[in-house]
């Protein structure tokens, strides 16, 4: 029986990081999907734990050397075999509706659908991943539970857990294979520019396992934000989103905490936990604003 949809993960030294996703697509309400797992030139095991799990569904491992998340999920959906495309990242932990609540969605709209992304505070992670898991909840606070649709004023998409039928995704070229990041949102951006709807489904989640520090959370940002301008820059329906000059006093605020011993100490010896958590986060989210986009000459 061919697959109702087609999974696409993309996965780079993933071996710590899939068995979990695995366990979640097993437990899915609806299995009639295959999964495409596209191995991006890791230099670990995952194939060897990809293969020595078994499965109801269908997997096919293909393996590449290292060409970043944009071509990686090309490749995935090149080879998707159904109709409709649902990509997840490595790290994800889709919720058991989830799968089911990509197709329903479709079986009723045209358009893109961005999943939501989960992140929760707990005593066994860092207090930067907690900071993280309180800036994620923040960013979809002002979404109504259930399907938003979306514009270019408030996007909000993320690839690590959407869906799209291929038929839009091939009339879109797929993701833009010449950003090394910022390709979801160049892609729902796109889509919108092709009169493609864009929807966010905030009820539609999956939990994100993100071991992030400090200092790679800044590299992160500044690899997102370079990417960004330059989707903004040849996207004039994006200018809305371009950076604002800031007061010369907050530059000022910026500039005493863009030096690269402060994320070291946060990640290696944190003594910034004797302050109460509401001002310990502001600080991260200056220090981490600060060099991430404001002064990301500095070296880390």
């Amino acid at each position: 029986m061919a697959p109702k949809l087609s999974i696409v993960v993309p996965s780079f030294n993933g071996a710590k990081k899939i068995p979990t996703l695995l366990s979640a697509l097993q437990k899915q309400v609806d299995q009639s999907f295959e999964l495409i797992i596209v191995i991006d030139g890791s230099s670990d095991n995952t194939r060897q734990i990809v293969e020595a799990t078994n499965t109801a569904f269908p997997i096919r491992i293909i393996e590449q050397t290292n060409q970043g998340r944009a071509i990686t999920k090309n490749t995935g959906a090149k080879h998707a075999t159904a109709d409709l495309i649902v990509f997840y990242d490595d790290d994800m932990e889709p919720e058991p509706e989830s799968v089911l609540k990509h197709m329903a969605f479709h079986a009723h709209y045209e358009g893109l659908l961005s999943g939501n992304q989960l992140e929760f505070h707990s005593k066994h992670k860092t207090d930067i991943q907690n900071y993280k898991a309180s800036l994620s909840q923040k960013w979809t606070d002002k979404y109504r539970v259930g399907l938003n649709e979306l514009n270019s004023s408030n996007l909000f998409f993320t690839a690590a857990n959407c869906s799209i039928k291929k038929r839009d995704f091939l009339m879109l070229n797929g993701f833009d294979e010449e950003l090394t990041d910022a390709e979801d949102f160049d892609l729902a951006l796109r889509a919108l520019q092709n009169n493609v709807k864009v929807y966010f489904d905030k009820s539609n989640a999956a939990i994100h396992h993100d071991s992030i520090t400090c200092i790679r959370y800044i590299k992160r940002l500044r690899e997102y934000h370079s990417a960004h301008q330059k989707v903004i820059q040849r996207n004039s329906s994006a200018t809305l989103l371009a950076t604002s000059s800031i007061p010369k006093w907050k530059a000022i605020i910026y500039a005493i905490h863009a030096y690269s011993w402060i994320p070291t100490l946060i990640d290696r010896f944190n003594l910034f936990m004797v302050l109460p958590k509401l001002i310990r986060f502001r600080f991260y989210n200056i220090v981490i604003h600060s060099l991430a986009k404001i002064h990301p000459e500095v070296p880390l």
